[in-house]
């Protein structure tokens, strides 16, 4: 409402908080030439001799004349709206508390449900690692070498036995 952009001297700002301290219902309802009487006599003087101030002090006199006709049409507040209102505030309040807890809670077992995940995965780990294992030993039961590197030496594909029937045992 006042621009303290102006100077701001300290007689400024004591008529700025003079001025936003009265009520509604001590300004007039029309604005007016004539020095308002609801000022301090200070507060008169410096309105009459700061351009800035008088501007303040006029356009809150309009906005007042302007707004009272509405007041007529707000609803006053029953006997317990100020009960209700803060119970409202209680409530809301109490779910926001109940749902930090339950957030809490789960901040809180996030450590355990991280080690009981991973002690999960190395079981199941194992077991498919000794799955594996045994699968493989069966197969190699069944069939010995029906694999691209075959395991056992038979004696026509030994490296001994290709060295040996190279020329003059050179290799390449």
């Amino acid at each position: 409402m006042f621009n303290f952009l102006h100077g701001g001297s300290p007689s400024c700002r004591s008529f700025a908080r003079e001025l936003e301290s009265l009520s509604p219902d001590a300004l007039p309802s029309v604005p007016s030439a004539d020095p308002p009487s609801f000022l301090s006599s200070e507060a008169r003087a410096h309105a009459q001799s700061c351009p800035a101030c008088s501007l303040a002090l006029s356009d809150r006199i309009a906005v007042s004349a302007l707004l009272h006709p509405v007041a007529a049409f707000a609803p006053q507040p029953g006997p317990w709206f100020s009960a209700r209102v803060m119970s409202a505030i209680a409530a809301r309040q109490n779910e926001a508390d109940q749902r930090d807890v339950v957030w809490r809670n789960v901040r809180s077992l996030a450590p355990r449900l991280v080690a009981a995940c991973m002690l999960i995965l190395v079981v199941i780990g194992g077991w498919a690692y000794q799955s594996h294992r045994d699968t493989l030993a069966r197969a190699q039961a069944t069939h010995p070498y029906d694999t691209i590197f075959e395991q056992g030496t038979d004696g026509a594909y030994s490296d001994d036995v290709l060295a040996s029937a190279s020329p003059a045992g050179s290799v390449r």
